[in-house]
């Protein structure tokens, strides 16, 4: 499903208008998809598994 930056915007405002308090994580979900910061990690199937292999040791040496 493609969203057009409108669109976001003002489902993002509906979401807050509405007499329903959103839940913090539809807060947060809400803030990670305006920025863009959603979705922005490589796509790792085994992450949960093996985080540890993905992380840049090189500050530790």
């Amino acid at each position: 499903m493609e969203f057009v930056l409108d669109d976001r915007d003002s489902a993002l405002d509906e979401m807050y208008n509405s007499k329903s308090t959103p839940t913090e994580g539809e807060k947060i979900l809400a803030i990670l998809k305006k920025t863009g910061y959603l979705g922005s990690m490589p796509d790792a199937t085994d992450l949960s598994e093996n985080y540890k292999d993905y992380l840049d040791w090189g500050d530790k040496a």
